[in-house]
């Protein structure tokens, strides 16, 4: 996340708050960090988010270019 500008940690803010209402299934992973069980950090959360979403739109954008061409069948 962006600590160092307002506009960087709203940004940050805003993307995050879409790729949670894209992602509903993909919630808040634990981990465990010195010996103690913690849930993953706002920046950890939003770096998986942002993996995850990329993984999602690399399965579906060859479905869609195949989707998209026209398929003519000839019978004769």
């Amino acid at each position: 996340m962006h600590l160092s500008s307002p506009l960087g940690w709203l940004s940050d803010a805003i993307e995050f708050r879409s790729l949670r209402r894209r992602l509903p299934n993909a919630h808040r992973a634990w981990s465990r960090a010195s010996g103690k069980l913690r849930p993953e950090s706002d920046a950890e959360y939003l770096e998986r988010l942002r993996g995850l979403a990329r993984e999602r739109k690399q399965l579906r954008s060859p479905t869609e270019r195949s989707s998209s061409i026209p398929v003519t069948v000839k019978l004769d």
